[in-house]
């Protein structure tokens, strides 16, 4: 089954938000699949980057889709902090591997 954007935007309206976006720092969204199948919404986030005086930055984050569209918590890396990557090339990277 192909789930798309607005298919997960339609049943994640809050997370969508204009203000829910401002306060996250999100500029973009997409959905792209992993080799297992799953469903992740691929989110290049500010994420209180510039915090503490420092410059902002962006990164990529993951969050699973669940069967019912509902979105995941962030993916977590080996140590044990959310999963980022500096450019798309190495999300859909780690998409294959996973």
């Amino acid at each position: 089954m192909t789930t798309t954007l607005a298919d997960v935007r339609r049943a994640n309206t809050n997370w969508f938000s204009r203000s829910n976006k401002r306060f996250f720092g999100d500029c973009g969204y997409k959905v792209l699949t992993a080799k297992s199948g799953q469903k992740y919404l691929v989110r290049l986030s500010g994420a209180w980057s510039d915090m503490f005086g420092r410059p902002k930055s962006y990164n990529y984050y993951l969050n699973p889709i669940n069967p019912d569209l509902s979105i995941g918590t962030l993916v977590d890396g080996p140590d044990g902090c959310p999963l980022k990557f500096a450019d798309l090339d190495d999300v859909k990277e780690w998409l294959r591997d996973n």
